[in-house]
């Protein structure tokens, strides 16, 4: 199974990375939309483009606030992607969850610590396979 995570920190990016990866994932990772030159954000999504991470992702481990619109024009895009990965969101405050009401994504779980990914993981039977783990 592939995870895609994508968090603008990268020193939370890498913990949730080598967590997944200790239970066998194979994890991509994605730091968000970026500003390129002050004006412009760098997501493909944002541009109408496809997006490899996405694309090639079985999940989507995202941990944005969510309250930006940009972010959640990108969730919106990310759920009509096919194939369609399973969504799981980190940490989602009650102000952010009030901005995601009129998103509806399969396989939206709320999930803070790699613990609680892994189940969210599982009980959207995504688990890694034998081959994977090896």
């Amino acid at each position: 199974m592939r995870v895609l995570i994508e968090h603008p920190d990268p020193a939370t990016q890498d913990l949730l990375a080598t967590g997944l990866r200790a239970h066998g994932y194979a994890v991509l990772t994605c730091g968000g939309p970026r500003s390129t030159d002050g004006t412009e954000l760098s997501c493909p999504l944002l541009r109408h483009a496809p997006c490899g991470g996405v694309s090639g992702a079985d999940a989507v481990l995202s941990c944005f606030d969510w309250s930006a619109p940009e972010e959640r024009l990108i969730l919106r895009r990310m759920a009509g992607e096919v194939p369609r990965p399973a969504i799981v969101l980190g940490p989602i405050s009650r102000a952010s969850a009030e901005h995601l009401a009129d998103v509806v994504i399969e396989g939206l779980v709320s999930a803070a610590s790699i613990s609680q990914v892994t189940e969210a993981l599982a009980a959207l039977d995504l688990r890694p396979s034998r081959r994977e783990t090896t």
